[in-house]
């Protein structure tokens, strides 16, 4: 009696195998294809049916977040490279430094823009002001008054116009920032 297992001894839970010289299958559902066959002794035999038996293939992916790779893959790349690690870190801390340098120049940049606009506002509302006041001084009252009405309602206007800007970018980071949800109170009967 042989105890041969061909093809159609093996009852398959998937799709049937490409023969050759890597036999692969594609896992549905993570489930490992399943053979039936009887017992074999015989070395050769036991060669052919382990031929016709798939091969899996796992494929394991991993996903991080963040600046640095994690720990067993720094050390992964000073297995491949010595010192890589302690490079890959060290180009982490220049970066950040230049970052927070670049972030200085900016903010510092921004507030002393912030200063001359200030004094420049101050500046050029000062001189409407008192080139209005001139020229009712010299007989156009009316004029004067307008120049007045002017240079105050360009003052005031600019005011407002900043300070519903800024309100609006405040509300914006406000909504893309996600509220964090607050953690039920704990249970602990202690």
């Amino acid at each position: 009696m042989s105890t041969h297992a061909d093809e159609s001894d093996i009852d398959k839970t998937n799709e049937p195998v490409k023969q050759g010289s890597d036999d692969l299958v594609d896992i549905k559902n993570e489930q490992p294809q399943v053979y039936n066959a009887e017992i074999v002794s015989d070395p050769v035999e036991l060669e052919v049916m382990v031929q016709h038996m798939v091969q899996h293939i796992v494929r394991r992916e991993s996903y991080f977040a963040g600046p640095l790779p994690p720990p067993e893959l720094l050390e992964q790349y000073n297995n491949v490279l010595p010192g890589c690690a302690e490079l890959i870190v060290q180009q982490f801390v220049d970066q950040g430094n230049h970052r927070r340098e670049l972030e200085k120049l900016v903010v510092g940049g921004d507030v002393i823009r912030a200063k001359w606009g200030l004094i420049s506002g101050f500046l050029l509302g000062l001189v409407g002001l008192a080139g209005s006041f001139y020229v009712i001084s010299v007989g156009y009252s009316v004029v004067g008054l307008a120049a007045i009405i002017l240079a105050l309602g360009t003052l005031v206007g600019s005011f407002i116009y900043a300070t519903r800007k800024r309100n609006m970018e405040r509300q914006l980071k406000e909504n893309a920032v996600p509220e964090q949800q607050e953690l039920p109170p704990s249970t602990d009967s202690s």
